[in-house]
Order: C-alpha cells, then sequence, then structure tokens
C-alpha cells in the first residue's frame, strides 16, 4: 500500500516537471533551472519578443554551497543563456546583478556551485526618417562702396582740397582750404538712379550756361529748366566716374508773344555724354567750381582733373 501511494505521488511529480531525486539535495536559491543531465552548451534558446513588450531583463548569480566534513569534491555547472531580442522600437534593458548564498548542514557528501550567467544580445530594427531640411539664407552684405564720402580734386592749384557741398538749392559747390571750418555735408550715392546725394531731398545737377563748353555743378534746384542730373557710377574706385548730357542753353521766341524770348535747354543725346571734371577758376571771385564737359578742351580758365573719394566715417 505504501508504495502504491509512493509511486503515485511520483508520477504526479513527473508530470508537473519536477525532477525526483534524495530528499537531501541541497535547493537552488533564485533559479528554476535543472542541472541534471544538461550540457551546458545546449542551452542557448532564441527568444522573440512581441513589439508591446517592455524588456527588464535581469542577470542573476546564485551560489549555493553545502558542506560535510567528509567529503571535499566539488563540481561547477555553468549555464549560459543567450536571448535575441528584435523589437521595433525603442528597448530599454537593465541589468541587476543578484547575488545569494545559501549555507545547509546536509548529509550528502557533495559541494555544488550553480553559476548562471545570461548574455542578452538585443538588436533593435526601428525605421529612421531623415528629413533634410534646406535653408535659405539670405546674407545682407554691407555695400563695396562707401556709404558717405567727399570729394576733392587730384590736380591743378586745388589739388587736395575738399569739394565743399552746401545744402542750398543752386548753390555751386566749391573747393576750400584744409582746415577752412567752413560747414559741409558728405555725399552719398543712390544705387536706382546714380544720383549724388545731399540730402534726403536734395541731388547733385549740371546746370547748363549760353556761351559754355561744359556744365557746372550745383545742387539741383527744383524747376530749373537749365539742369539736368548727373549721372555716376558706384563710388567703389579711388576716383568718382559720371557723365552728363550734351545740353546746351538757348534762347527762343514764345509764339504767343511777340518780342518776348525764353530760356530752353537742348540736349543731344545722339552724342557721347560728357565724362571729363574741370577746375573753372570763377571771372572776379577767388573760388574754385566743379564743371563736367567733353575731354580735350582748351581754356585758360579749365584744368582737367578727377574727383577723388574720401570715405566719410558715421558717427
Amino acid at each position: 500500500m505504501r508504495s502504491r501511494n509512493l509511486l503515485s505521488y511520483g508520477i504526479g511529480l513527473s508530470g508537473l516537471g519536477v525532477a525526483l531525486g534524495s530528499v537531501c539535495r541541497p535547493r537552488t536559491t533564485g533559479s528554476s533551472l535543472s542541472t541534471s543531465g544538461v550540457d551546458a552548451t545546449s542551452l542557448a534558446p532564441e527568444v522573440i519578443v512581441p513589439s508591446s513588450t517592455f524588456l527588464d531583463t535581469g542577470v542573476s548569480s546564485t551560489a549555493v554551497t553545502g558542506s560535510t566534513e567528509a567529503f571535499t569534491e566539488s563540481t561547477a555547472t555553468t549555464f549560459e543563456t543567450s536571448v535575441t531580442v528584435t523589437n521595433s522600437a525603442d528597448i530599454s534593458t537593465t541589468i541587476h546583478t543578484e547575488t545569494a548564498t545559501t549555507s545547509e548542514d546536509t548529509s550528502l557528501p557533495t559541494t555544488e556551485a550553480t553559476t548562471l550567467e545570461t548574455s542578452i544580445a538585443a538588436t533593435t530594427s526601428a525605421d529612421i526618417s531623415t528629413t533634410t531640411l534646406a535653408e535659405t539664407t539670405t546674407t545682407s552684405e554691407s555695400p563695396s562702396y562707401p556709404t558717405l564720402f567727399d570729394l576733392s580734386a587730384s590736380a591743378g592749384y586745388v589739388a587736395g582740397r575738399t569739394l565743399q557741398v552746401e545744402t542750398i538749392q543752386s548753390k555751386a559747390p566749391y573747393f576750400i582750404q584744409p582746415g577752412s571750418g567752413h560747414p559741409s555735408s558728405p555725399l552719398s550715392w543712390d544705387p536706382m538712379t546714380g544720383h549724388l546725394i545731399v540730402s534726403d531731398t536734395l541731388s547733385i545737377c549740371v546746370v547748363y550756361s549760353r556761351g559754355r563748353q561744359t556744365g557746372q555743378l550745383k545742387v539741383c534746384l527744383s524747376g530749373d529748366v537749365a539742369a539736368d542730373y548727373l549721372v555716376c557710377d558706384a563710388p567703389a574706385g579711388t576716383s568718382l566716374q559720371c557723365r552728363a548730357r550734351v545740353c546746351t542753353v538757348v534762347m527762343r521766341p514764345l509764339e504767343e508773344f511777340p518780342g518776348v524770348s525764353t530760356l530752353v535747354k537742348e540736349c543731344h543725346d545722339e552724342q557721347e555724354p560728357w565724362t571729363q571734371f574741370y577746375i573753372r577758376k570763377e571771372m572776379f571771385s577767388n573760388s574754385w567750381n566743379a564743371d563736367i564737359g567733353p575731354e580735350g578742351i582748351s581754356d585758360a580758365d579749365l584744368t582737367p582733373m578727377q574727383l577723388r573719394i574720401t570715405e566719410v566715417q558715421v558717427q
């Protein structure tokens, strides 16, 4: 009867996957693996973790030691488990190391140490979307010419002197002695029109006169029929390059008023524009002004020159 009960008990344990052994076999703490008849190199399962699973893997090392006075034999069994995890999302892996030692007096003459090492290799496969943004950068660079500048004569009696420009309509700029203390307004250049700007509302014009081969530089006067704008290139070099239309001023009679004449400006745009600057000594005056006209004029009152550019620092 006792044998039958033991047999039934053994069969029940076998169905639960529990290995039968000696009742005095030492217990293994923190491990559910059986060491009976298993080769260490044959235990290498591959585990596929679903994509919705968060993996927190622990590695535990358990040592169980039992000792008796009669035996000194030691056996060591090592289990290495390689787990490969493939997931399409980020995987957070945490490794915990846990050591538990159980010391128990038994009647078995065996000292057994079991070490469980788990090596986990995690491979994450995720779609990586790389977006390249084309960045458009607009760089506002400083112009390659001075914002404000003065002009000075390159030759003649007034060589090196600054052209004095005043913000008075119809006022002719003139060359002054250095350090004379006369107020002067620096010039600027309008890239849209090519005009020389004296102030927000004033520019430099060429004023034509009867009997003259050149036109005189003056501050523009609104409505002046004898004047035309001086047009210049960007003041990027050492000398200012400008041009003026070829014009003359004549008197024409008014048909509606017999015996009355008026001043009329006649321009010849089919001709090459004037590009040569001159210094003119004003009659009955101790001043020198700036004119523009054709090259090669032979006149005792006119001296060819260039207008040198000097940058004025903005305060």
